[in-house]
């Protein structure tokens, strides 16, 4: 089973509430109480997310970030798709899928 990552607040006396998943399984758990830093506090590097990532199983470490073939985008293309990020009110999936469409 995966492990399961739940967020709570402490509150003034240092007490938590969580609700577990129905179908996690009954007896002994591990519990790890690890505060999580605010912006302000530590802005993670790039490296340190990719560390993170790799641990949750999210990302292969020996993926390329883009096909051999991959083409750079100029300085018009990148324009473009910021000005477009910032008109239209789309999320950047919601973009890039829509850009994606026209090549298929």
């Amino acid at each position: 089973m995966q492990p399961i990552i739940l967020t709570a607040v402490v509150d003034e006396k240092r007490r938590i509430m969580i609700d577990l998943p129905d179908d996690l399984p009954l007896g002994q758990i591990e519990l790890v109480i690890r505060p999580l830093t605010s912006n302000g506090d530590h802005e993670m590097t790039r490296e340190e997310i990719r560390a993170r990532l790799i641990a949750a199983g999210l990302v292969t470490p020996d993926a390329k970030y883009a096909p051999d073939d991959a083409e750079e985008l100029s300085f018009e293309e990148r324009e473009r798709i910021g000005k477009a990020i910032a008109a239209d009110g789309l999320s950047l999936s919601e973009l890039i899928i829509q850009e994606r469409e026209d090549r298929v």
